[in-house]
């Protein structure tokens, strides 16, 4: 047993070396073969270099072309309080709408410029997000669609892009559409910030006069989450709100005795509440579309994922 052991570990390296003038030999006979191989081995590593360098260089270009669109975006109007104190304002514009046009056309030159680069998928968000606010809701629409559909649900903008497409359809009269807009987004794969679907849901209830749909869905928000951003706008829609029916039923009754006079003041308090909350939603559009809304670093670096 042991000869033959020996025997194989003698013949072991005799085959190596077998082996590896034969690798040797093709290696001579298949020279050529072998530098083409290497050489495009080469040249893929040095185009991926190349490639990802110019990716980064458009990146750039392309962030810094849209810090100038977003500082027009935020820029005052002439006649503004803070106008002076803006230093770092790049122009002064007479009106909302000539400022929005102009940084209209500084995104717009974002997507244009650099279309592959990821700045420009967050430049296509703020298209559509100025365009609702020219009122050119159709547009807008489209470029928030456009977002969604290159974005998916995974940007830290799409729950905002689905807001603006509701906000959109509520502008022009399509209620049901944009209520189902709103519903999206408080459910999978949009529920990120579902405290502001359930806001807007709450909020076209009151518009609709379901008071006690409005009442749940509100309380429902301030239960679950106690933290949001619009806690200020809803506490005060509550207010706004008529009692409950029972209660309504238990103040009837209550009220059979109540004199006159107090009926005529109590009818006047109901229809102050009513002018206060018609005027409560007038702005609500403008303040809801602002609260929750994710900080400029998370802007720059929301990507638009």
């Amino acid at each position: 047993m042991a000869e033959k052991a020996l025997r194989k570990e003698l013949k072991e390296p005799d085959e190596f070396v077998s082996f590896t003038a034969r690798v040797y030999q093709w290696m001579q006979k298949n020279w050529r073969l072998l530098a083409v191989a290497a050489g495009a081995v080469i040249l893929a590593v040095v185009a991926a270099h190349v490639y990802n360098w110019n990716q980064a260089r458009k990146e750039g270009q392309a962030s810094a072309l849209f810090v100038e669109a977003k500082k027009i975006l935020d820029a005052p109007v002439s006649g503004d309080e803070a106008l002076g104190q803006q230093s770092s304002t790049p122009g002064k514009y007479s009106s909302e709408k000539e400022k929005l046009q102009a940084a209209l056309e500084k995104m717009n030159e974002v997507i244009e410029k650099y279309s592959s680069a990821k700045t420009a998928l967050l430049a296509r968000y703020y298209v559509g997000e100025i365009r609702r606010r020219l009122g050119e809701y159709d547009q807008a629409r489209e470029a928030f669609e456009q977002f969604l559909n290159e974005a998916g649900h995974s940007s830290d903008f799409s729950a905002f892009a689905l807001e603006g497409i509701a906000f959109c359809l509520e502008a022009q009269g399509k209620i049901k559409a944009a209520r189902e807009n709103y519903r999206r987004m408080t459910q999978p794969p949009f529920n990120t910030q579902p405290d502001r679907g359930l806001y807007h849901l709450a909020r076209l209830a009151q518009d609709d006069g379901q008071a006690d749909e409005a009442r749940k869905i509100y309380e429902e928000i301030l239960e679950k989450y106690p933290e949001t951003a619009f806690r200020a706008e809803i506490e005060n829609r509550l207010a706004l709100l008529p009692p409950p029916a029972d209660k309504q039923q238990q103040q009837a009754d209550s009220g059979k005795d109540v004199p006159d006079d107090k009926k005529q003041a109590t009818s006047e308090d109901e229809s102050s509440g009513k002018a206060a909350s018609r005027a409560a939603e007038a702005s609500s559009g403008k303040s809801a579309s602002g609260a929750g809304k994710p900080t400029e670093q998370q802007k720059a670096s929301g990507d638009a994922k």
